[in-house]
């Protein structure tokens, strides 16, 4: 059992030697070709030291153009939201009653309904609750609003 051991072991060496001269090709092929492309990047002719500097001096512009185009990223989007709330606000709400409806729709499809009966079935009742919360309420409403617009001249004065 040792003896094979080594043996494996004696034959996955050259392997793992093969393979650490393989990822060093690699590694100095694409180090290579990084070099070629930062040379390709710069201008054939030296460049001055005052050039140098300056260049080092604006170094920082790229970054502003980008926190520029930012800025200005987050208010055509801040813009959007405000122009798009009645639209946002109708899609949170629809998506808010489809989950809170999609339980009772469930229920109703595994007695046997279909699930355009079982959905219609769900939106008449909630349209009854609806209609009978408004009919308790709009008459109380309707007779306190009237009192608050009679009493609303003597309050002022």
């Amino acid at each position: 059992m040792g003896v094979s051991d080594g043996k494996q072991v004696a034959s996955e060496s050259p392997r793992s030697e093969n393979a650490f001269a393989d990822q060093h090709e690699e590694d100095s092929l694409l180090i290579r070709q990084a070099d070629q492309i930062q040379g390709a990047l710069l201008p054939p002719w030296p460049l001055p030291a005052s050039s140098q500097s300056r260049r080092d001096q604006f170094s920082y512009l790229p970054s502003i153009y980008g926190a520029l185009l930012l800025i200005l990223l987050t208010l055509g989007g801040v813009y959007l939201l405000v122009r798009l709330q009645f639209l946002l606000i109708l899609l949170f709400l629809s998506v808010l009653v489809a989950c809170g409806i999609a339980g009772p729709v469930r229920r109703l499809e595994r007695r046997g309904l279909g699930r355009a009966p079982a959905i219609l079935i769900i939106y008449a009742l909630i349209g009854a609750v609806v209609v009978g919360i408004g009919w308790y309420a709009l008459p109380r409403l309707v007779g306190q609003a009237g009192a608050v617009a009679e009493d609303l001249p003597n309050q002022v004065v």
